[in-house]
């Protein structure tokens, strides 16, 4: 299996030489995720809001949501409670599709049944919430810790394994921070790991 492309933007140039002279021309390259899109967490169905509040005491619930693709069969990833929620206790989920393994915060694998272009709801998930959620708490989308890839993995409609990006949202965001539409980013399990660590590992 041939490795992921590049994971952010690159540049580079290509230099073009004639009996007119030489030309140098910058190429930005920016990798393209209309095969394996992203995954994200929304307050919406429509992943139009990924900005969330801790209003307690109560229930919090999010919407999984694969966006930016063109087409896929499954995706795999996690998405693990971060330790700035708080106060905060996972209450479980539930997916519109019928073959579901695992949970979010653990590594959850869900099963398309067919070739879907996105934005598809893969999942709704409850959390009880006291009120004492940080402020600006970042929470995304990582890659399951149990594939040997370390990436978000979304089998495409030709089944051809591809990888998806992590999109996160913030719970309780003030004039400091917010999210936007759907940030991108490759977002593996190692490199998340630390975000959840306890003060005193960092």
């Amino acid at each position: 299996m041939a490795p992921p492309g590049p994971s952010g933007p690159e540049d580079g140039h290509i230099t073009v030489s004639s009996n007119g002279g030489t030309a140098s021309v910058l190429i930005h390259y920016e990798p393209a995720l209309s095969v394996g899109g992203a995954v994200g967490i929304f307050a919406d169905l429509e992943a139009t809001d990924c900005n969330l509040f801790d209003q307690a005491p109560g229930v919090m619930t999010f919407y999984i949501v694969h966006v930016l693709t063109a087409g896929a069969l499954a995706a795999q990833f996690a998405a693990p409670m971060p330790s700035c929620m708080t106060g905060a206790a996972y209450l479980g989920e539930t997916s519109p599709f019928d073959i579901v393994l695992g949970n979010t915060q653990t590594g959850v694998a869900v099963a398309y049944g067919r070739c879907l272009g996105g934005p598809i709801h893969l999942l709704t998930v409850f959390y009880l919430v006291q009120g004492m959620s940080q402020a600006c708490c970042e929470f995304p989308v990582v890659a399951d810790p149990r594939v040997p890839s370390g990436q978000i993995e979304v089998p495409s409609c030709g089944f051809v394994l591809n990888y998806g990006a992590g999109a996160h949202a913030i719970i309780n965001p003030n004039s400091s921070c917010a999210c936007g539409s759907v940030p991108v980013e490759e977002t593996t399990w190692g490199h998340i790991k630390s975000m959840y660590a306890p003060d005193e590992d960092r």
